[in-house]
């Protein structure tokens, strides 16, 4: 999925990848939908993620951030572009979703962002009954980082939960979330890591436990998404540690 910011609007449509044999070629993808504009113009309308709707396909959420001025915030629309939420209290840089969270007696599908806004985790549930988000975040996730990017994790191994946050420096912390028992989710730092420099977007692989860090003007860098993992990057076909080839 290929994702460009445009005078504040979320443009998302599919990339499409070919047989390696094929000589590659120059396609312009166009867009099929465009949300309703963010409040703030130039380089706002950022990381986006869609929330599946577990029964009704068609009622399903785009989520966006407003990363700049003083109406940054968290954007939610439906497929058709429109605004349905505008979560004004957050500066977020990166949003990412998981399903299925246990929170008190139910599952519920969570979303996370990297809050600018004292550079915390904030973590918020979607109520599929009315397609709104709700804040459940137990308390202030102090990140001892500049919170930049953002992505979550979800283990096949041991069912835990984790939320990755990367910084303008380079620095990567995860954190365990987990159910606090009043209803609300709260988390541990459980690992921390360099990249070497700026390093913002990433995205972790649920299935094959692998985490994708882009370090910016650099490389696409592959680590381990288990917090017992360490800082070793992983190359093809075997594990090595630092320095490897990008991927």
């Amino acid at each position: 999925m290929t994702t460009v910011s445009r005078c504040g609007w979320m443009v998302i449509g599919l990339a499409l990848f070919l047989p390696l044999m094929v000589i590659a070629q120059t396609v312009q993808v166009a867009p099929t939908v465009e949300t309703d504009p963010v409040p703030s113009s130039g380089d706002a309308a950022d990381d986006p993620a869609i929330w599946i709707h577990p029964t009704v396909p068609s009622l399903s959420l785009i989520l966006g951030t407003n990363k700049r001025g003083s109406t940054s915030g968290l954007a939610v629309y439906d497929l058709s572009g429109n605004e349905v939420q505008y979560i004004a209290s957050v500066q977020p840089n990166n949003v990412d979703l998981r399903y299925n969270f246990p929170l008190g007696n139910d599952h519920v599908d969570i979303v996370g962002i990297s809050n600018q806004a004292g550079d915390v985790i904030s973590i918020f549930k979607v109520n599929p009954d009315t397609r709104r988000l709700e804040n459940v975040t137990a308390r202030d996730l102090d990140l001892g980082i500049n919170a930049y990017g953002f992505c979550m994790y979800h283990s096949t191994v041991s069912g835990k939960y984790y939320a990755i946050v990367t910084s303008d420096s380079g620095k990567i912390e995860q954190w365990k979330l987990f159910d606090n028992g009043q209803g609300k989710i709260d988390a541990v730092r459980v690992r921390s890591l360099s990249v070497g420099s700026r390093t913002e977007g990433c995205v972790a692989d649920d299935v094959y436990g692998v985490l994708y860090v882009a370090e910016e003007d650099k490389a696409i860098w592959k680590y381990g998404a288990e917090p017992g993992d360490g800082a070793s990057r992983w190359c093809p076909g075997k594990r090595l540690p630092m320095p490897c080839s990008p991927v």
